[in-house]
């Protein structure tokens, strides 16, 4: 996805340009495909996702739909972090939990919820 008419450039300021020049190389990086093995693609997109960020990035997320898993770093914290939407309870009469995504992984990349319930 090359811009040789120069139309978006033209037309978007730099910051939407340079999303744009780092969507296409994000692509450029992923047409190789990616490993068989699921801690080597989770590298894999890590790596990419590191390749493709500004300096003002706060946080990297990789989707797992399959699993239904948010694999997350940040910049306060970079190690990479799991969340399981296995594990939620999304029961019309479970206590409300936020997710904050700015903080160290557990023992296992285990991440703590936060109630917010105010008593």
């Amino acid at each position: 996805m090359e811009d040789v008419d120069e139309c978006w450039r033209g037309t978007y300021s730099d910051y939407e340009c340079n999303s744009m020049e780092r969507f296409v190389e994000g692509a450029a990086h992923l047409t190789g495909g990616s490993p068989a093995f699921e801690n080597d693609r989770l590298k894999f997109m890590l790596e990419t996702l590191q390749a493709v960020r500004r300096n003002d990035t706060a946080f990297s997320l990789i989707y797992d739909l399959q699993k239904m898993q948010l694999h997350f770093t940040s910049s306060l914290y970079p190690e990479l972090k799991t969340f399981r939407l296995s594990e939620v309870d999304f029961s019309a009469h479970a206590t409300t939990m936020a997710l904050n995504l700015q903080q160290p992984a557990g023992n296992s990349g285990d991440i703590c919820y936060v109630s917010t319930m105010r008593n």
